[in-house]
């Protein structure tokens, strides 16, 4: 169980786990997870009833925090794969109604002595609007991906819209591999994000993976830098409690 590994305020606690008896000996086993309950909407949820922008203090203060949970997950050597705003609970902790809680490490893989960071080339995983253009061809992905997935969540946060769209999956992935994804400000909405921030978007957001942050714990520091030397309290970006 991946996600029992990570011990993180911003992760979903895994209580407890176990398999069902069986009801005959051929049965086929099934087991269970006994998972934290968060009584709070997702991030999808929440974008839904804000019509499908944040502000962007908002928009970071939620980014963030998933910054510093999925850096913690790759600095254990895991690559979450599948991160989306579906995957992002948001419940009160104190005064900060957006406290994040991460699920659904399904697609998660470990490193071991021989896998690395990497996962298993050839599969397309994840969810087509957020996966990274090598989840994209199914090439082996590491953090870089997460960081992908996560900079184009912030871009739909600020700009109403992922950086690419498409009439189908399929074309959706192959704009990916191709296509220089747009910069925020040329959308409407995102037209008020501060120069350094939508630089550090688009680095991010880059096919090539050398040009984004290695990992996710790097892009919530290069974040917070961007954020503040652009004019943004630090107090309206960090957690509360």
């Amino acid at each position: 169980i991946v996600a029992a590994r990570i011990r993180h305020p911003h992760v979903i606690e895994v209580i407890g786990a176990g398999e069902l008896p069986r009801e005959r000996p051929d049965a086929p086993s099934e087991r269970y997870l006994v998972l934290e309950f968060l009584p709070g909407p997702s991030l999808r949820s929440l974008l839904g009833s804000a019509g499908g922008m944040l502000p962007l203090p908002r928009a970071l203060h939620i980014v963030l925090q998933i910054c510093d949970a999925i850096g913690e997950a790759h600095e254990l050597g895991i690559v979450h794969r599948d991160l989306k705003p579906g995957n992002v609970m948001l419940v009160r902790r104190g005064d900060d109604p957006h406290f994040v809680k991460l699920l659904d490490f399904g697609l998660s893989r470990q490193s071991g002595a021989q896998a690395g960071f990497e996962t298993r080339a050839g599969s397309v995983l994840g969810t087509a609007r957020y996966l990274s253009p090598g989840g994209a061809r199914g090439d082996p992905v590491g953090p870089p991906a997460d960081v992908y997935s996560i900079a184009t969540m912030l871009f739909e946060c600020l700009a109403g819209r992922t950086p690419f769209d498409a009439e189908s999956a399929v074309a959706l992935l192959v704009r990916r591999t191709q296509d220089t994804a747009m910069d925020v400000r040329s959308t409407p909405s995102g037209a008020h994000v501060p120069e350094a921030l939508a630089a550090l978007l688009a680095s991010s957001l880059a096919r090539d993976v050398s040009r984004r942050p290695p990992d996710a714990r790097e892009l919530g520091r290069k974040l917070f830098a961007a954020a503040t030397a652009s004019g943004l309290a630090p107090g309206e970006l960090l957690p509360r409690s």
